[in-house]
């Protein structure tokens, strides 16, 4: 039986015929439907618009004209350096661009603004005179960053005052480089905010708690490379994804504790580059997970991660059914911890793994073949691989991908990202040296190619698009392009 396929064309039901709609005529195929929206629909569609695209809604109907000026405004200054190297005159020229865009705008809302300024004093008070203006009251969206001036940088400055006043508008704000005091982090408060990045931020974990707190929608959180605090306890009742980012120095975040979190349901590490302890206690709805890397000494989620898990000192504690996509970075490939993860997740259906290394001293066979009907993972539940980092074709490798064709029974996709430099001869041998025709699941798919990749959430939009229900995507360079 073919499965259904994924898109069907319905054809429309025929309408009945009815007395009383005899004599009415369809309307004209050109009627302008357009523009019996709302000014308030259309204004939001514009300002929702890359700029061009939104210029040339005008195109469309007669209707977007007038609103062009008056459609939420995205004014974005990156870039522009307030208190760059211009010196007084380059911060008051950039100052008054801005302000004169705001102008032209008509007095119509903006609805997102992004800034880049210096961390220079003398770059401050433009910043601040600009939060302050009238004419960005009631904004949603704000992105800025202070970035560095000189060698050596000078300190981080403190979050701009002016801007604590457009945190009851907020639905969407990273800050980046600044400091945050524990007095001001107590007095913000966000009651629309449900998408936050901290970016390079130095926050202690008071002050990081207060600011929470402050948070009472907040629905995706980002903490890249903050600093400050070693040990952050998580307690949210709305968070629905957080990602984080740890790299090197004094006071860099060492243990994640996720305290209480019950609509959870991604946990990201777009970039770990020192050792994290992370602790799940209460996550119930915990589906994603990922990008693991294999040198993390302690991942607490039921289990513990060795140091070296090719030693198969993996050990399972409990099992956590709710995960069911998970992303690994690893050196090489080892069958033995892959197993142990299967039965820490027996639930999951889709596995990501990327190595760089084309094996270890294992030869990654697996001997207990008696156990295999007792793993509901590789029997119920696991319908794609994706494999990042086989091209030797070495006997572990083989011996790793081969366990999954000969016993995962529901397997539907099972995806190999190579080289474009890799031959044809290379590819056509695959499918005896990996004993294809004798795979587990007569509806699994092998793909070989050089067009595609699976990429890891490395910003704001990755962490917060939870439209997508798995957010390591594996798509042809060109689209995500």
């Amino acid at each position: 039986m073919h499965p259904p396929p994924a898109m069907e064309i319905v054809p429309r039901r025929k309408k009945k015929k009815s007395s009383h709609r005899t004599n009415q005529e369809d309307p004209p195929a050109d009627d302008d439907r357009i523009s019996a929206l709302p000014d308030c629909v259309l204004g939001h569609i514009v300002s929702l618009l890359p700029t061009a695209d939104g210029v040339r809604t005008q195109l469309l109907s007669s209707r977007f004209r007038p609103l062009w000026r008056s459609a939420p405004l995205n004014l974005d200054c990156h870039g522009f350096g307030i208190g760059g190297s211009g010196g007084r005159g380059g911060r008051a020229a950039c100052l008054g661009l801005m302000t004169r865009a705001l102008r032209a705008h008509g007095g119509g809302p903006v609805r997102r603004i992004v800034l880049s300024t210096s961390r220079h004093p003398a770059a401050h008070p433009y910043l601040d005179r600009f939060l302050a203006s009238p004419a960005i009251d009631g904004l949603q969206e704000l992105e800025f960053f202070y970035y560095r001036c000189s060698t050596p940088p000078p300190p981080r400055p403190p979050f701009p005052p002016p801007a604590r006043r457009l945190a009851p508008t907020l639905r969407v704000a990273s800050f980046g480089s600044c400091s945050f005091s524990e007095e001001t982090a107590s007095s913000l408060d966000f009651p629309l905010l449900k998408h936050l990045e901290l970016k390079e931020v130095s926050i202690s974990e008071e002050s990081l708690q207060a600011l929470l707190a402050g948070c009472h929608v907040l629905e995706s959180l980002e903490l890249t490379r903050t600093f400050g605090f070693r040990r952050f306890r998580l307690a949210s009742p709305s968070l629905r994804s957080i990602g984080v980012s740890v790299g090197v120095g004094d006071e860099i975040l060492e243990e994640l504790v996720v305290e209480d979190a019950p609509c959870l349901q991604r946990l990201l590490f777009p970039m770990l580059l020192c050792r994290l302890h992370v602790r799940v206690i209460a996550a119930p709805k915990l589906e994603v997970l990922g990008w693991l890397p294999d040198f993390r000494p302690r991942l607490n989620l039921g289990i513990d991660v060795p140091r070296e898990p090719n030693r198969n000192t993996l050990s399972l504690m409990m099992a956590m059914r709710s995960v069911k996509i998970l992303a690994l970075r690893t050196q090489y490939l080892s069958l033995d911890v892959l197993i142990n993860l299967m039965a820490c997740f027996p639930c999951l259906t889709s596995l990501y793994i990327s190595s760089v290394n084309k094996g270890d001293e294992e030869n990654n066979l697996w001997p207990h073949h008696d156990q295999l009907g007792r793993m509901e993972c590789i029997n119920r539940h696991l319908k794609k691989i994706i494999l990042s980092g086989y091209v030797m074709s070495c006997v572990s490798q083989v011996n790793f991908i081969k366990f999954f064709v000969l016993n995962a029974r529901v397997l539907r996709l099972m995806g190999f990202e190579i080289p474009q430099v890799m031959p044809a001869k290379w590819i056509d041998r695959q499918p005896e040296l990996l004993q294809l025709k004798d795979r587990a699941s007569s509806d699994a798919k092998f793909d070989f190619s050089s067009d595609r990749w699976f990429s890891c959430p490395v910003n704001l939009k990755w962490v917060s698009d939870l439209s997508r229900a798995d957010p390591f995507i594996w798509s042809s360079r060109q689209d995500a392009q």
